[in-house]
C-alpha cells in the first residue's frame, strides 16, 4: 500500500535541514560547519520512544518528518541533520512519497541545554 501525500493542514511546523561542509579558515585549516539547506513546513510523527538495556533506560527518540520534495535533500539527505524546536536529529533514511513529498526518518543526536 503506497503512502498518500499528507493533508496540507498537518504540515504544521517549520524545521531546519542542515548539511555539514568543510570550510578553510585563515590558516587554510579545514573546519566543519553547518549550512542551512532548507526550512520546509513538515508533518511530524513519533515513531518510537525509549528502550531498556540491562536495567538502564536509554533515551532514544525516533521520528519521521514529511516535507515537500527537495532535490538536494532527496539526493544527499543521509548526511544531513534536521533541527526541530532546538532538538537536532540525524537523518537515517529517506522515503519518497509519490513525486511531491519526502519522508525523513530521523534519530535524535542533540538536545538543547537549559
Amino acid at each position: 500500500m503506497a503512502k498518500e501525500n499528507p493533508f496540507i493542514g498537518k504540515m504544521d511546523r517549520v524545521v531546519e535541514v542542515y548539511k555539514t561542509v568543510s570550510v578553510p579558515n585563515e590558516l587554510s585549516e579545514h573546519k566543519e560547519t553547518q549550512v542551512l539547506v532548507s526550512m520546509p513546513w513538515a508533518c511530524m510523527k513519533d515513531v518510537s520512544g525509549s528502550e531498556i538495556d540491562e536495567g538502564a533506560v536509554l533515551s532514544v527518540v525516533n521520528r519521521s518528518y514529511i516535507i515537500r520534495r527537495n532535490p538536494e535533500i532527496a539526493a544527499h539527505g543521509l548526511v544531513m541533520t534536521v533541527t526541530d524546536r532546538g532538538v537536532r536529529f540525524q537523518v537515517q533514511a529517506i522515503k519518497e512519497i509519490g513525486k511531491t513529498h519526502l519522508e525523513l526518518l530521523v534519530q535524535v543526536v542533540g538536545v538543547p541545554e537549559d
